[in-house]
């Protein structure tokens, strides 16, 4: 939007009077700098901006850029323009996939190796400044841009380990909140509710000071790989604290008695087989589950609004499971 009414000011005041007829290309100059700014009011004003408008703003202020610099009559007084090529980059690095921000810098280098061919066919410049001017100009076009879409994908990655359990790979609590807004619309659409199972390692204290740390971790990361094959994607699967884990699945549980040993002989085959035999470990799992039922507007209650309570309510079925015995579940259903 910046760049596309820049370049509507700039081609106004490039005709000396505002008021005096442009040339057929500065026209088109402004009518592209013109539908930019159309089209980010919009992009700003609606509620919800989808992808793709994002993405064809990009688009539209690339090629408004190059209509507008190539309509100069001077090459080399229209190539510090290119620097603006260097703003959408940033932009474009920052917000969207590697895929446009390619295209992006292709149309750029396009778009300058046209403007660098002019200038050096030009007979009133010198061909060595030009020369440089250029080499300049396109590692600065070049480099900017990427150091951003570096910057964007080391802050991305840190934000994504954040969100996960370093030892079994799961989520975190906090990467479970991030993913229940996605579940929640899945159960929506599908016109369900949502499975909330709380599961805990019966005994595992025992394990530790049985056979060592190094042996509770293995059983850890064992149960952590049952669930996810007990609960493929969409299901999200954490570890909410040191043995305890909680499933969201976008759909009403049907888990008896015979599901629950399921669990557990799949929960205890995966350990055996990640001790490689060094300590015989019987694992069990006690577990909870509960339910909520997404809106059925076009509105989704925060996150924070529902899933804290349900959570609890799910943890405390699963502590009546551990009192009843362990190697079970309750449900409320």
């Amino acid at each position: 939007m910046t760049v596309g009414f820049a370049a509507v000011v700039a081609a106004t005041l490039r005709a000396g009077d505002p008021f005096s007829l442009l040339s057929g290309m500065q026209w088109i100059a402004v009518a592209v700098g013109a539908g930019a700014v159309g089209l980010g009011c919009w992009w700003i004003l609606r509620p919800n901006t989808p992808w793709f408008a994002s993405r064809e703003c990009i688009w539209v202020a690339d090629i408004m850029l190059t209509v507008f610099v190539l309509s100069f009559e001077s090459a080399v007084a229209a190539m510090p323009l290119l620097f603006l090529f260097a703003v959408i980059g940033c932009y474009a690095g920052s917000v969207h996939t590697l895929t446009v921000y390619l295209a992006h810098q292709g149309w750029v280098l396009m778009s300058s190796c046209i403007l660098i061919v002019r200038a050096l066919a030009s007979p009133q410049q010198s061909t060595a400044t030009v020369s440089v001017f250029a080499a300049v100009l396109v590692s600065a076009l070049l480099l900017a841009p990427t150091i951003t879409q570096l910057s964007v994908f080391e802050l991305r990655e840190a934000a994504a380990s954040a969100n996960y359990d370093s030892l079994t790979g799961l989520l975190n609590r906090r990467g479970l909140y991030g993913r229940a807004s996605a579940v929640a619309r899945m159960a929506r659409l599908s016109r369900t509710a949502i499975s909330v199972i709380v599961f805990d390692i019966d005994a595992f204290k025992t394990i530790n000071d049985r056979f060592g740390h190094a042996a509770g971790d293995l059983v850890l990361e064992a149960v952590a790989r049952s669930l996810v094959d007990c609960f493929p994607e969409p299901a999200a699967v954490a570890r909410t604290g040191g043995e305890e884990f909680a499933v969201l699945v976008p759909a009403r549980a049907n888990i008896t008695e015979e599901r629950s040993a399921e669990f557990t002989a799949v929960a205890a085959h995966s350990a055996g087989l990640a001790l490689h035999g060094v300590a015989d470990v019987a694992v069990t799992l006690s577990f909870g589950i509960s339910e909520y039922e997404p809106a059925s507007g076009d509105s989704e209650p925060a996150t924070d609004d529902w899933l804290p309570s349900i959570l609890a309510r799910a943890d405390e079925l699963m502590y009546l499971s551990k009192r009843a015995g362990g190697n079970r579940g309750t449900t409320d259903l």
